[in-house]
Formats: structure tokens, C-alpha cells, sequence
């Protein structure tokens, strides 16, 4: 008899047991159908954060399946902060079929700044070109050429290659005014060294150059 109640009584623990647990139960099962793999822990998480929907769990299908390294816990709190977890996984997506360097850090970061990642990282290989003819001081005249590409990510930089334009020439502009020198190697030398140089491209324009090409002509007095 003594034996038969212990028997009931656990029984009755397990059945309260799985009772208690049955919507985390409940939410494996789905991520299961989802083909999302998820701890008992993970899944007690998302029942107690109340974010375990469909549209959640079809994002985290999707981190799992391109093997992106995030762990469900960063996935909840991104979800919980108001973020956009298919954005998120999109730009990652293209960032690796790009081999493109980030990480979910930072594409968070971008995701809850309102920014469509994917998009934003769609010219993350685009090369820009800048034509500038017929710079003079009198003395020499330049014609310069470039390529360049901005750094990545550049989701916040504003991309107006005009306003590079401007300021290449701007540079180009004041260097005549205080040049004397007629030597066109010497000059090129220094403008590839001091005026638009490694500082000048990456520290202030935040760009990446990709080559550049000089050409330098001693004025024919009149």
C-alpha cells in the first residue's frame, strides 16, 4: 500500500512537472517543425520573453542554416529592443555570399538606426572615378584621375562624389597657389605625399583609394 502511494505521488509530480512545462515543450516542438535547434534552456527563454513566433523563429532558421554565429540569447534581446531580425540576417547573408567583414553586433546596430542593411551594403565594392582637367597656378597645370572605394561599413558615410570632387579640388587649388616649382616629378612627388596622401584619403574622407594617376604640364609662357 505504502509503495502504491509513493508510486501516485510520482506519478502526480511528473504529471505537474510536465504540466508546468508543456508550453516550453510546446515551442520545441515548433522550432523543431521550423528546423530550428533549440535548448530546453533557449526555448524556456523564449516562453518567458513571450517571443517565441512564427516570424522569430523563422529568422533564427535562417542564422542556423548559414551557420552565422549568434546565440539565441542575442537574437531575444535584439528582438526585445524593438529590432528587425529578417534585416538583419538578410545583411549578414549578403555580407558573407560578399565576403564582406562584420558581425551581428554591428549589423544590429545598423538595423535599430533604421537602416536597411542588405541595401546598405550593396556598394560595399562599388569603385567610384573623379576626372578634374586643367588645374593651373600659371606656372604648371594638373589633370588628375582617381579611383576609390569607401571603407566598410560605410552605412552612416554620405556618398556624394561631388563633394569629394570639391574637396580633392579644393586641396589641389591651394597647393598651386603656394607651388612655384615647374619640375613635374618633384611636383607629383609632392602631392602624392603631402597634399593627397594617405591622411588626406582615409583620415579625412574616410575612403579607400584605389589609384590614381597624375599628369603635369609646364605652362607655355605667352
Amino acid at each position: 500500500m505504502q509503495m502504491e502511494t509513493f508510486i501516485l505521488i510520482g506519478i502526480f509530480v511528473v504529471f505537474i512537472v510536465l504540466l508546468i512545462n508543456l508550453p516550453v515543450f510546446v515551442i520545441m516542438l515548433i522550432a523543431k517543425t521550423n528546423k530550428v535547434k533549440l535548448s530546453y534552456r533557449e526555448a524556456l527563454k523564449l516562453y518567458r520573453c513571450k517571443v517565441a513566433d512564427k516570424s522569430f523563429l523563422k529568422s533564427v532558421a535562417k542564422f542556423q542554416e548559414k551557420n552565422i554565429p549568434v546565440s539565441v540569447a542575442m537574437l531575444v534581446a535584439h528582438k526585445l529592443s524593438g529590432g528587425n531580425l529578417e534585416n538583419c540576417v538578410e545583411g549578414l547573408i549578403y555580407a558573407k555570399e560578399n565576403n564582406l567583414e562584420t558581425d551581428f553586433l554591428s549589423v544590429s546596430a545598423f538595423d535599430l538606426a533604421g537602416k536597411n542593411v542588405k541595401e546598405s551594403f550593396l556598394d560595399a565594392n562599388q569603385v567610384y572615378e573623379i576626372k578634374l582637367r586643367d588645374l593651373t597656378n600659371g606656372k604648371i597645370s594638373i589633370d588628375y584621375f582617381v579611383n576609390y572605394k569607401y571603407e566598410f561599413p560605410s552605412v552612416f558615410v554620405e556618398k556624394d562624389c561631388e563633394k569629394v570632387k570639391d574637396k580633392i579640388e579644393g586641396k589641389l587649388g591651394t597647393f598651386l597657389e603656394s607651388w612655384n616649382n615647374t619640375n613635374t616629378f618633384e611636383t607629383e612627388e609632392m602631392i602624392r605625399k603631402n597634399i593627397l596622401n594617405t591622411d588626406f584619403w582615409e583620415g579625412n574622407l574616410r575612403i579607400v583609394l584605389i589609384s590614381q594617376k597624375i599628369i603635369i604640364r609646364e605652362e607655355v609662357e605667352k
